[in-house]
């Protein structure tokens, strides 16, 4: 993930077909022009088709990008 905040968040939850799989804290990066990227917890998912959501658990920062990779 690829973020800013020009103070700590809460962050976001990572959700898999509507399943809590992880929380991203936003940790001060020194503003929301000051990018920082984080890494995660491996999400895994299942075969087919899945629906991969980010819902913000608070606000005070942005996300640039994400990136997702096959393991």
């Amino acid at each position: 993930y690829r973020v800013a905040a020009p103070r700590d968040t809460k962050g976001f939850s990572v959700l898999v077909n509507g399943k809590e799989m992880d929380v991203v804290k936003v940790a001060k990066t020194g503003g929301y022009h000051e990018w920082q990227t984080l890494s995660g917890n491996s999400v895994y998912l299942k075969k087919g088709k899945n629906t991969l959501t980010l819902k913000s658990l608070d606000n005070n920062w942005k996300l640039n990008w994400l990136a997702v990779n096959q393991g």
